[in-house]
């Protein structure tokens, strides 16, 4: 049965902790040097794209990650991804690329390894996070997201899974491109033959096929954000016979319950927040220091000290 995270187009997936401690066996690739540079070494994960390994930098000792796909893949990733990266090289929240290239029957993408997912964290908490933890991402993500857009960069696959924190830091990292796409000034809200991105969160639009632009990728995240407040989101685990009954069962569920709803029982700046993003034209450029302000207000107002402390550390103390 299809699940709620099922995808049509399916992207490599970020890197967890909880998969590197039961990962990967010795192999051919172990050891092996790609450009002479970084030593390959176990899977930490896998998918139809390819595969993700942990490898070191011989010269300097650094801990990398290495994407591997193959080069006969129908559906190639890596090359795009990588441009995406030099696109957004050296902007904060963003892994920085070291290498692209091929090895053996693949191309490979050498990438800054970084630390856990918010999805894992999200399960250390108790599959709930607090609000003021929920504001702290909220304020983050949409600077993420701004620094996206501003790269004529529509993302199109929101999840807590591609969300990271660097290593030893709360900054939030925004990784796994595969699915991303140039926003191109002629694009048009035309229907398209593809359903692109996580159904759990994908924007209504993006369930309709239809070309998605800067406010898909935010109404997705308000999704996020609701699913972190929430603990499930209405339209988790529905089941059906097929991918195609899936998606529309959930977008039916979606579209039936008002954003009130939806947001009921939660500060109303969630609720302005997905009104409003929802509210956008196709080529709107959304007003993300609004967006922000707002939450900035609702942390101000409920007498959260802005310590960077978010739930995660308190378990880490205890």
């Amino acid at each position: 049965m299809p699940e709620d995270d099922t995808k049509k187009r399916t992207t490599a997936g970020g890197i967890n902790n909880r998969s590197m401690e039961k990962s990967g066996s010795s192999d051919s690739f172990e050891h092996k040097l790609i450009a002479d540079t970084y030593k390959i070494g176990i899977k930490i994960g896998s998918g139809s794209y390819g595969q993700i390994r942990l490898g070191t930098n011989v010269k300097t000792g650094q801990t990398v990650a290495i994407k591997f796909e193959p080069l006969n893949s129908s559906d190639q990733q890596l090359k795009g991804e990588y441009l995406c990266y030099q696109k957004l090289a050296g902007k904060k929240g963003f892994p920085t690329a070291y290498y692209h290239g091929r090895f053996q029957e693949y191309e490979v993408l050498v990438l800054e390894r970084l630390g856990r997912n918010l999805e894992t964290l999200y399960d250390d908490c108790g599959r709930r996070f607090t609000l003021k933890s929920v504001l702290f991402l909220a304020l983050q993500l949409l600077k993420r997201f701004e620094t996206l857009h501003s790269a004529r960069i529509i993302y199109r696959d929101v999840k807590p899974e591609n969300f990271m924190l660097g290593t030893n830091t709360n900054t939030v990292f925004i990784i796994d491109f595969g699915l991303s796409k140039h926003l191109d000034k002629h694009s048009s809200c035309h229907t398209t033959n593809e359903l692109i991105g996580t159904s759990r969160y994908m924007s209504i639009n993006a369930h309709l096929c239809r070309e998605q632009s800067r406010r898909d990728d935010l109404e997705a995240l308000g999704y996020v954000f609701i699913y972190f407040l929430r603990g499930k989101l209405p339209w988790s685990g529905l089941k059906a016979a097929s991918f195609k009954e899936h998606n529309q069962m959930i977008v039916e569920k979606k579209r039936s319950i008002s954003a009130e709803e939806l947001c009921d029982g939660h500060p109303q700046e969630f609720l302005c927040y997905l009104k409003y993003v929802r509210s956008l034209d196709f080529d709107a450029e959304p007003n993300y220091e609004k967006l922000r302000n707002m939450f900035k207000r609702r942390f101000h107002l409920e007498h959260f000290r802005d310590d960077g402390i978010y739930d995660w550390n308190k378990l880490s103390e205890n």
